[in-house]
């Protein structure tokens, strides 16, 4: 017998009880408009250490005004900004540059003093394809446009603390390659690119020539914009100083024979061959991507790449009843293996007839059940 209690003490309402009027919602209130944004002036800087070409592209207007050239000092950009200010009541201010020997400390200076900017790659400035005539004035046109039409995307910009460490970094770097670059030119080796300051630092990109397979500098991984040139007398000669080499993730061929460029790129002991070209192949998602010796193991990207995130399982069903392994052991077990040793190893087609003959009765003399 089971009992049930009810929670509410109060008697439960009838199913025709109308249910109380829901009270009627005062409809709400009609939403303040959105002040519309202000007019906006993109500012587009073409900026070099002694000059910055300046442009102006209005938001309420479609043209693009060229201002001048200014100073190159923090300074001039400030009174410029000052100025169009002054010239522009209500305008947010805009201002962008393409990434190069200014570096980041405009923009930080620029952001410290309430203007928005941002830094371009110029690699990502859209550029028609016969547009060849490039000027500062027309870059900064182009800057200006672009950056109003809202096709310019910004890198980032790192901050005073990012660059301390990344020149900290380079510090070490520089630190640990430059005894090997001294060592080398002490040892015959000479400056194609690049040198040492009289400090000890580094002045990069380096080439060197005149190296011998000797030299360390081809043997350590300098992970730094070094790049040594080895003069050698033939084909062979080169494949095998490139064999030599410890690390082993790319490598080039150029050349007007592709035959003769596939042959040699199969005998480079490397991850990666291109042909007539660097790097920039292996880009592709559908490559798969990895090095060999001390370069790496293994590959990213691709099918292959996708293999080695796998784990491979195997899973076996057996249907039959011949399972001999779950017999216990026999008598007869070691002359039946020795048998059939000698016809699967036999030296002659006499002795693995005869070791046939031995296996047919080992089996038979083993047991009727003996195989079951």
């Amino acid at each position: 017998m089971k009992t049930y209690v009810l929670r509410d003490p109060n008697p439960v309402e009838p199913q025709n009880c109308k249910p109380p009027p829901r009270p009627q919602r005062q409809p709400a209130a009609p939403a303040a408009p959105k002040p519309a944004p202000g007019p906006t002036l993109f500012i587009g800087l073409d900026v070099h250490n002694d000059s910055i070409a300046v442009s102006l592209a209005p938001s309420d207007s479609p043209e693009v005004r060229r201002y001048g050239i200014i100073g190159g000092q923090h300074d001039d950009v400030l009174k410029l900004l000052k100025k169009l200010a002054a010239a522009h009541p209500g305008a947010a201010l805009q201002c962008c540059y393409e990434a190069g020997p200014r570096g980041y400390p405009l923009c930080r200076c620029l952001r410290q003093h309430g203007a928005e900017c941002i830094i371009v790659s110029p690699s990502k400035v859209p550029r028609l394809p016969g547009d060849r005539v490039k000027t500062d004035r027309r870059d900064a046109d182009q800057l200006a446009r672009l950056f109003r039409a809202g096709e310019l995307t910004g890198i980032y910009v790192p901050d005073a603390g990012d660059e301390a460490i990344r020149d900290l970094v380079r510090g070490r770097e520089s630190a640990r390659v430059r005894p090997m670059i001294a060592e080398a030119v002490n040892a015959g080796v000479h400056f194609i690119a690049g040198g040492l300051h009289d400090d000890g630092s580094v002045l990069a990109p380096v080439v060197l020539g005149g190296a011998t397979p000797a030299h360390r500098l081809l043997h350590e991984d300098a992970f730094a914009p070094v790049l040594v040139v080895v003069t050698v007398a033939s084909d062979d000669e080169a494949v095998t100083r490139a064999n030599d080499s410890p690390f082993a993730l790319g490598a080039s061929v150029f050349t007007r024979d592709q035959t003769a460029a596939r042959q040699l790129g199969a005998r480079l002991h490397a991850g990666v061959v291109s042909i007539n070209d660097l790097i920039v192949p292996t880009a592709d998602a559908h490559i798969p991507f990895g090095g060999r010796k001390r370069s790496g193991f293994g590959v990213t990207r691709g099918a292959e790449g996708l293999l080695e995130l796998t784990a491979p399982k195997v899973i076996t069903v057996s249907r039959s009843k011949f399972r001999p392994a779950f017999d216990p052991p026999h008598p007869k077990d070691e002359a039946m293996f020795q048998a059939y040793l000698e016809l699967t190893h036999g030296r002659g087609l006499g002795q693995r007839c005869r070791a046939l003959q031995q296996l047919v009765r080992a089996v038979m003399k083993r047991g009727k059940g003996g195989l079951t």
